[in-house]
């Protein structure tokens, strides 16, 4: 015989498991889908660098990671907020930084004297395309913490900069522990600090002027996530 409060029981047990999994499934919540895969990739990313067994098939697919998360970023930034300014900017930074890399690489009077290792193997002249990508998107996720402290257009630039400077003073040892890049005589100048922090405020200034709005619980997520990452491995290795 059917038990029509085990039924009712049953479907409130339904409607409770329904809701637990709707902030995953609504396309209002993708950002929270997305923390949990940036949270779940890069625990998983510190765990194989650990394991002697893994690491080396883990530094393989740097690339691969890397423009994989990237991509997956600003395709959930510009989803949820269409924007043909941040477009056109994020091809500008893209190709800027590229420049500027290989400027650095080739002259060493950008960031200091340095060289990218095999880590990162789809290169052009000897600048990995995937920096680039990285330096878009960590200037987008500076900028959106930065405008957690409500600055004004004027002050925001600079600690978004300044914010990117502490990201950087974290993985550089990390960076070249796993062959990302290697400095000449193993020492990181302050100069390359000095042209990370003008660059990021250049490409800063630049979303201030054209107004492009990238504040992101998204992209808050992937700088802190990722911060932790490097300053896991920077303990650890």
């Amino acid at each position: 015989m059917y038990n029509k409060n085990r039924g009712n029981a049953f479907s409130r047990i339904e409607m409770k498991l329904i809701s637990g999994i709707k902030p995953f499934i609504s396309d209002k919540s993708s950002w929270l889908r997305g923390v949990f895969v940036l949270g779940i990739l890069f625990g998983a990313g510190v765990v194989f660098h650990i394991i002697p067994f893994t690491k080396p098939l883990v530094l393989k697919i740097t690339d691969l990671f890397l423009f994989g998360i990237n991509g997956y970023v600003i395709y959930v930034l510009l989803k949820a907020k269409p924007d043909k300014k941040l477009i056109i900017w994020s091809i500008s930074a893209f190709l800027l930084t590229y420049l500027a890399e290989l400027a650095g690489v080739k002259t060493g009077k950008v960031f200091g004297d340095y060289w990218y290792g095999e880590t990162m193997r789809l290169q052009i002249e000897g600048v990995p395309l995937v920096i680039a990508f990285n330096w878009v998107i960590l200037i987008l996720a500076t900028n959106s913490m930065a405008g957690v402290f409500n600055a004004g257009r004027f002050i925001l630039p600079i600690l978004a900069s300044l914010l990117i400077v502490v990201f950087d003073f974290v993985m550089e040892p990390v960076a070249m522990k796993l062959d990302y890049w290697q400095w000449s005589g193993d020492m990181i100048p302050f100069q390359n600090y000095l042209a990370w922090f003008m660059i990021a405020l250049l490409f800063s200034y630049a979303l201030a002027f054209l107004r492009i709005q990238v504040q992101s619980k998204l992209l808050n997520a992937y700088l802190i996530i990722q911060f932790a990452f490097f300053l896991i491995l920077r303990i650890i290795l």
